[in-house]
């Protein structure tokens, strides 16, 4: 609890991925890669309750293992959620998981919250999502991340990782105008000055923050509001007032291919560990 205010943690782990395959289940520094998302949520002092959401039967069975080994009180905060196949699919969006966890099979959005009540005889306030694709979460993260929206009274928030404005990108019309001189005319887009200045003279506002998907903390009302102007989208865990919570390199990293599973093996090894 935070302040008076609830707090789900939802954890998508679907099967089927396909640039690694199984992910969600493949051994990380020693565990599935799941289970470092169960036991940052589990290390928070904040969280009330936590449902893992997959379709995956080898997660359903960690997860009942990992209940037999925890308190009872502790046993009682962690729980497998199946979520559907329509939901698992490659094209399926995170939103939609977390809104089938949120409403825990109930047809209608304003009815979702019935099984969030029946865990805590309150509404959860603040829904949490950790995506196993992202595993370190070192310095307390978590809890941090759910004091800052606290305490900023924001509607919604993510991580984010800080680069300098040094981006450009290249547009390539389909139009028959932009062929010219026998290639088609490329259309390069600077986002500085293309002098470009030294990192000591960028200015505070001019610097980028890069959505890195380690977590994401929503308000109820944000998620399942049948009123969209408070969302960026239709289904989206953003909206409202968005606050950005900057993580460090080592927490950004992200595992979207085999590359990437080999350089954060490797850094968890000399930082000594994704916790």
């Amino acid at each position: 609890m935070l302040g008076k205010r609830k707090v789900l943690c939802i954890i998508p782990a679907r099967g089927d991925s396909k640039n690694i395959i199984n992910k969600n289940i493949k051994i990380f520094m020693g565990k599935p890669l799941f289970e470092w998302s169960v036991l940052a949520a589990m290390n928070s002092k904040y969280i009330d309750k936590i449902l893992v959401s997959s379709n995956m039967e080898v997660i359903k069975d960690r997860i009942e293992e990992i209940k037999s080994e925890l308190s009872h009180c502790d046993s009682e905060k962690l729980e497998y959620l199946q979520r559907p196949d329509e939901l698992c699919g490659d094209l399926s969006s995170t939103e939609e998981a977390l809104i089938h966890a949120v409403q825990y099979g109930e047809e209608e959005l304003m009815k979702a919250i019935q099984y969030a009540k029946d865990f805590s005889g309150l509404t959860p306030e603040y829904i949490v999502t950790l995506q196993p694709t992202s595993p370190i979460r070192t310095d307390n993260i978590v809890d941090k991340a759910l004091e800052q929206i606290y305490k900023e009274e924001a509607d919604s928030l993510l991580s984010v990782s800080k680069h300098s404005p040094f981006f450009f990108s290249r547009k390539i019309p389909n139009d028959r105008e932009t062929f010219e001189r026998g290639r088609w005319k490329v259309e390069s887009t600077f986002n500085y000055d293309a002098k470009r200045p030294m990192r000591q003279q960028i200015k505070n506002k001019e610097w980028l923050y890069h959505d890195d998907g380690n977590i994401y903390i929503t308000r109820r009302e944000i998620l399942i509001s049948p009123d969209e102007k408070y969302r960026l989208g239709e289904k989206c865990r953003l909206g409202g007032y968005i606050s950005l919570f900057v993580t460090d390199k080592f927490q950004s990293m992200q595992l979207d291919d085999n590359d990437d599973w080999l350089l954060m093996e490797n850094v968890c090894k000399l930082k000594g560990g994704p916790l």
